[in-house]
């Protein structure tokens, strides 16, 4: 009976050594997969955190060379698990002056560079010098477009950066070189009597836009409804509105 004991304590003792080796091997592996998620988190966040760095350097070298009429500039951008792409066609902004009216002062596209991330819903774009960050349902702007508003002469004053060239995708893992070229510029100015001006912006980023007329241009704008794609806003009290374009042929390498 003692050998039966003994033999029934073994194999009860065996059957838990595997029950715990069991329960230690789930556990390791769980760590494994939840650790190995949040290193690859981590990574994305990381990365996209240096495209946006290098958003902001091409923002402000896009706005020298269009002020300053710089003959050529470069901006390089490198980036990993994405797609990089210049897109002259994308976008466009019309001005109606006063609103409504038939025949707006200015229409045109004005093009962007636009980064989309492969590891995560997350977009970046840089569109007529503001850059906006697109999540998988709304988006934000991180840098205004140049748009003012003096209330002395009540004029309204848009900066138009329309980005020229050809259609190009750089995909996967790469360090890019956009170069810039001023190539023209052109001033719209219109005065009349005091009315309201109407400012149409054709995007992907429609709450960011939203966002920058309502909540932080000055005075607030107010949004009209639009078809999907589109924020239009109205502003009153303008007597004057001056749009200054400048062209930029741009290149990605």
């Amino acid at each position: 009976m003692m050998g039966l004991f003994s033999d029934e304590r073994a194999v009860s003792e065996a059957i838990g050594y595997v029950i715990i080796f069991g329960m230690v091997i789930t556990c390791i592996g769980i760590v494994l997969v939840s650790g190995d998620q949040v290193i690859k988190d981590t990574e994305a966040r990381t990365s996209f955190q240096g495209v946006e760095q290098s958003f902001n350097v091409l923002a402000s070298d896009l706005t020298k060379t269009a002020l300053e009429s710089s003959p050529v500039k470069t901006t390089r951008i490198k980036f990993d698990m994405g797609s990089l792409r210049l897109e002259p066609d994308d976008n466009m902004l019309v001005v109606k002056f006063p609103s409504g009216g038939a025949v707006p002062i200015y229409s045109g596209n004005y093009g962007s560079v636009r980064f989309e991330s492969s590891r995560n819903d997350r977009a970046i774009s840089l569109e007529n010098g503001a850059i906006v960050e697109e999540y998988s349902i709304s988006s934000i702007m991180s840098k205004p477009p140049r748009m003012y508003y003096s209330p002395d002469s009540k004029t309204l004053m848009i900066t138009v950066i329309d980005l020229k060239g050809e259609r190009a995708a750089v995909g996967n893992s790469a360090l890019c070189s956009i170069q810039m070229k001023y190539s023209g510029s052109e001033l719209i100015d219109i005065s009349g009597p005091e009315n309201t001006v109407e400012i149409c912006v054709m995007t992907n980023a429609t709450d960011a836009w939203k966002s920058y007329f309502t909540n932080d241009f000055t005075p607030v704008m107010t949004i009209q409804p639009s078809s999907d794609g589109w924020v239009n806003a109205t502003l009153g009290n303008v007597k004057r509105v001056m749009i200054v374009r400048y062209d930029i042929d741009m290149k990605i390498d």
